[in-house]
C-alpha cells in the first residue's frame, strides 16, 4: 500500500493501483497528498511518519498502553505517526477497553445543591473575617435576604 502511495505521489496518477491494492485505500492518501512527501525508503505526512497497514494495530496498542483515553491517545499519535483510518481505530479500541474507564478520570460537576431558604430574616446568617485595605471587619450576611452588614 505505501508503495503504491509513493509511486502515485512520485507520478501523479492516483486512478491507478497494482493489483493488490484497492482505490479505496489509495484514495485515503489522494486526500492528503498535498502534505505528502517520500523519500526513497519512507512516506511522511508533514513531519510524521506513514505506518504500513501491518504495524497499524501496534502502533495503536502501544499507545493506548497506559490507558490514556481517547483523546490523549489520539494526541500521542499525531505527534510522530500517521494512519488512514487512525481517529476511528483508537476510538474504536479505547471503547472495547475494559480498563480504561477505570484508568481515565471522568470530569463531572456535581448539581447545585441549594440551601433551604429560612422561614424570616435573620433565622440563619453566616459570620465571615474579611480584610479590606489592611482593615479587618466582620461581614454578617442574613441567609433569607442574602444582605451584607460589616
Amino acid at each position: 500500500m505505501l508503495q503504491a502511495a509513493m509511486s502515485a505521489l512520485k507520478s501523479g496518477c492516483w486512478h491507478k493501483a497494482p493489483p493488490d491494492v484497492s482505490l479505496s485505500e489509495l484514495s485515503c492518501f489522494e486526500q492528503v497528498k498535498e502534505q505528502l512527501k517520500c523519500t526513497a525508503t519512507v512516506l511522511l505526512k508533514s513531519d510524521r511518519l506513514v505506518v504500513p497497514a501491518t504495524l497499524k494495530e501496534l502502533i495503536v496498542d502501544i499507545a493506548h498502553e497506559g490507558h490514556l483515553g481517547i483523546v490523549e491517545t489520539k494526541a500521542l499519535l499525531r505527534e510522530k505517526v500517521w494512519l488512514p483510518c487512525m481517529e476511528q481505530m483508537v476510538e474504536t479500541k479505547i471503547k472495547a477497553c475494559l480498563p480504561c474507564p477505570v484508568a481515565t478520570p471522568i470530569y463531572t460537576r456535581e448539581p447545585l445543591q441549594m440551601s433551604v431558604l429560612p422561614d424570616s430574616p435573620f433565622d440563619e446568617v453566616r459570620v465571615a473575617f474579611v480584610h479590606v485595605d489592611g482593615q479587618t471587619l466582620l461581614l454578617v450576611v442574613d441567609d433569607y435576604s442574602i444582605f451584607p452588614f460589616f
